[in-house]
């Protein structure tokens, strides 16, 4: 059994082993705080179980008609919200395999408010969600016209996407999973509600980490 600070240890730690692949624009210490970032992401995997797609149901009735379709393993797309040189910084994992499964981080067009409006006949919005996991960086294209946190997270309801941000309010806004920085270390906080709402399990060892944990209280018998 590993204890949290042990744990902790680790999920920091396994940072430092990645390739020093940084952006070139962005500080050395901008570029470490995203390689971290993307560190804690890779580890998040490992503690979190996804709801069945329905995709995975139609492989599982499938099977015995396509037998070969148990060899094709489908990766993990985290799409990543923001600019070019911080999606740089964080491909420290891409083609790294989390349970037989290869990550496959994708550079997502920031949706604009027509996307949203019209969702199923926008390919930008389609692309975001076909991906597992999406994390949305405050420093993105657009300014102004770039849709708000709210409408960014609109297309992830009822669809079985982990949602990781790093600004404040991110997890009272729905999303699941937030980066802050506590004592100048990056930190995470879990809102556990928003995750089963949509089918995700968290296992324990993951909220012992957390430095906020959002979830119901549950009714005195």
């Amino acid at each position: 059994m590993l204890y949290p600070g042990i744990l902790l240890g680790l999920l920091i730690g396994w940072a430092w082993l990645c390739a020093p692949a940084a952006a070139a624009k962005l500080s050395e210490k901008k570029s470490k705080e995203y390689e971290i970032k993307s560190a804690f992401i890779y580890n998040f995997l490992k503690f979190i179980d996804w709801p069945k797609s329905k995709s995975e149901q139609s492989a599982g009735q499938n099977e015995a008609d396509a037998p070969e379709a148990k060899d094709k393993v489908p990766p993990i797309t985290i799409g990543f919200l923001g600019d070019a040189d911080r999606f740089n910084a964080c491909k420290v994992i891409d083609k790294k395999k989390v349970g037989g499964k290869q990550i496959h981080m994708v550079l997502l067009t920031i949706p604009s408010k027509q996307d949203l409006k019209d969702p199923k006949s926008s390919p930008v919005i389609q692309a975001l969600q076909r991906c597992d996991v999406l994390f949305i960086c405050t420093n993105r294209p657009g300014g102004s016209e770039s849709p708000d946190l709210p409408m960014l997270l609109q297309p992830t309801r009822k669809q079985p996407i982990l949602t990781i941000g790093e600004e404040a309010n991110f997890l009272e806004q729905g999303g699941m999973l937030n980066f802050i920085v506590v004592e100048n270390k990056i930190r995470f906080e879990t809102n556990l509600d928003a995750a089963q709402q949509e089918g995700f399990q968290v296992k324990a060892q993951l909220l012992k980490l957390s430095t906020r944990v959002i979830k119901k209280e549950k009714p005195n018998p």
